[in-house]
């Protein structure tokens, strides 16, 4: 009797790992093969720092019927054959796992920080509140007619659990001292020198990561049969998570020593694709 092959469950950042850098689109080889993978049995996820508006169109482009995990791991969506890639869709209709930020919570930890506040973007479900719109980037944003976005300060306009803020401060040791007053939530900070001091702000516990084994307990997956992808410093968890733990030969030094392999080639030459093709190459 032939040997049934192993199933792996494979997560992916997107920005500079699965989309190349100018197009921010995923190659068409590249989809054809996460299909062709998605056909023999394996889960290909899209993790991301991005919030859903700003995944649907890869959503729709590998039609695969996969999680997606947005938000960093604020929230998981586990679509079954959507009759729409629409944000309102989505919300509505497709089962959904969350970890959201206690809305009370947030809007203390908001209102500490106020003074030396340069700009704020939190993420929720039914909604997007921003601060100071002109210095919050485009690509955090990805305004959607399907979800309202509020202007005015978060403290005071918050009306939702959210999934993650993204805050610009003034003061680096002020807003450490904040943060350490909420055991509640957790931070990655960016250095931002245009905007100020960039902190993105969770749920204590949450990260990419900790899906890669939910999304094993939900297929019957191996946790052994595990493989992720990133290049920045919010896919560290995935690497701690997965098996087989990947950085885009691009990625800095401090993410690179965290993964146990490397690509060959950036995600503009499909680094993705060619790793995961001579991996499954080698196991059949």
């Amino acid at each position: 009797m032939k040997k049934s092959k192993p199933r792996y469950v494979i997560f992916s950042d997107l920005d500079s790992t699965l989309l190349t850098d100018k197009t921010k689109k995923i190659p068409l080889r590249t989809v054809r093969y996460i299909r062709k993978l998605s056909r023999e049995g394996h889960i290909f996820v899209m993790a991301s720092g991005r919030p859903l508006q700003a995944m649907l169109k890869y959503v729709k482009a590998l039609k695969i019927n996969h999680p997606v995990v947005c938000d960093n791991g604020g929230i998981m969506y586990i679509p079954d054959n959507p009759k729409e890639y629409t944000y309102k869709y989505f919300v509505e209709n497709v089962d959904a796992v969350e970890n959201t930020i206690d809305k009370n919570i947030s809007k203390m930890f908001l209102s500490d920080l106020d003074e030396i506040t340069n700009a704020c973007f939190v993420s929720g479900i039914h909604a997007n509140y921003i601060q100071n719109k002109a210095l919050i980037p485009f690509w955090m944003v990805h305004p959607d007619s399907s979800i309202p976005l509020l202007e005015g300060k978060a403290s005071e306009i918050l009306n939702e659990d959210p999934l993650m803020i993204t805050i610009y401060t003034s003061d680096y040791d002020k807003t450490m001292e904040i943060i350490n007053k909420y055991p509640h939530i957790k931070h990655q900070y960016w250095n931002n020198p245009k905007e100020g001091h960039a902190f993105e702000i969770s749920k204590a516990g949450t990260s990419k990561g900790y899906f890669i084994g939910e999304v094993c307990k939900m297929y019957n997956i191996d946790i052994n049969n595990t493989i992720c992808f990133g290049d920045q410093l919010n896919d560290i968890s995935m690497f701690e998570s997965a098996n087989i733990s990947v950085a885009m030969c691009t990625s800095r030094a401090q993410v690179l020593e965290k993964a146990k392999y490397q690509t060959k080639c950036s995600c503009n030459k499909e680094g993705v694709y060619k790793f995961l093709k001579e991996f499954f190459k080698k196991s059949r």
